[in-house]
């Protein structure tokens, strides 16, 4: 996965970023679960109070110790291992705790039993049975959020691909010469996505900003600008269960979400696993604002790609 999103290691990879995604899992994976089994009354608390349960498992050092593992993490390898193992652990462990038979095992248990919260009892009558998730489609679902998340966060860390999702300004499907722009109208067509009825292209400001010549009978150069680049690894996404689209509409409605302004902070507490116990709304992992390309004009993004390359490129770089 490396060779494909991210040239190098990457020694400064932010582990935290386990943790968001740890959060996420135990909400998309688990949430049509919950929603199943917890429908008497308080189902809610319970199912919220059974997340945070396993979060705190994730945390203690006598069961699945996952932060002190993401902090070792060297790479972006690692850090993805890491986080799928700590979710098992986590839920294994927390299970086990559950029915230990200590004194902390049993008032969870009857805390999840009190009022049927655990029990639901039978469907009525002329109700049709609600379809529980598999497990093969609980770790789908699973790996598909993660890889929705480690992707753009393998090219936010890889200093070569400086991607960005660029909003032309142009009607959906208007692929007429970009020539301000400096953009090939064939990479267009492969990264381009419709969203609120405007075209957004994800590209990425790859390498030297121009590229100059001797000037025969003129002391100066001609230069040429150079057209930004579809995003490394762009072709392996289907391999991850992903496509570009998946990508870019979980960052626009991120970016949306926080004004259309770069910047977004997830935050895996503020979580509403209620909103995740639909189980025929898979799309739900779009809407938790953890994909966070930078989005911004090609007109900003080729000022500051700038020749030669800024030290200081920013967060947002190229936006």
């Amino acid at each position: 996965m490396k060779d494909r999103f991210m040239k190098e290691d990457d020694n400064t990879f932010q582990k935290q970023l386990g943790w968001n995604i740890l959060g996420a899992l135990t909400a998309i994976a688990g949430g049509p679960l919950w929603g199943y089994l917890f429908r008497g009354p308080g189902a809610e608390k319970v199912a919220e109070s059974l997340a945070l349960g396993i979060v705190a498992t994730g945390k203690d050092k006598d069961t699945a110790n996952v932060e002190d593992e993401l902090s070792k993490a060297a790479n972006l390898e690692i850090a993805l291992n890491v986080t799928m193992t700590g979710w098992e652990k986590m839920v294994t462990g927390y299970a086990r705790k559950v029915f230990a038979g200590t004194a902390e095992g049993n008032g969870l248990l009857s805390d999840f039993m009190a009022n049927g919260a655990l029990i639901p009892g039978g469907v009525p009558k002329g109700m049709k049975s609600p379809r529980l998730m598999g497990v093969d489609e609980m770790k789908d679902l699973a790996k598909h959020a993660l890889f929705m998340y480690i992707i753009p966060e393998a090219w936010r860390h890889n200093k070569d691909a400086n991607v960005a999702i660029l909003e032309t300004g142009r009607a959906c499907g208007d692929f007429s010469e970009y020539k301000d722009e400096v953009i090939f109208t064939t990479t267009a067509k492969k990264v381009e996505l419709c969203f609120e009825d405007k075209q957004y292209l994800m590209l990425g400001a790859i390498g030297p900003q121009q590229r100059c010549i001797n000037n025969p009978g003129s002391s100066f150069p001609y230069c040429e600008n150079l057209p930004f680049s579809e995003p490394p690894g762009l072709d392996n996404l289907q391999e991850f269960g992903l496509t570009y689209q998946d990508i870019m509409t979980a960052s626009l409605r991120t970016w949306t979400k926080n004004s259309k302004q770069n910047g977004y902070q997830f935050n895996p507490d503020s979580l509403e696993f209620r909103n995740f116990f639909d189980d025929s709304d898979t799309d739900k992992v779009l809407d938790l604002g953890m994909v966070r390309i930078p989005v911004c004009s090609p007109a900003q993004a080729r000022r500051n790609w700038g020749d030669p390359e800024p030290k200081d490129k920013g967060e947002f770089y190229p936006c």
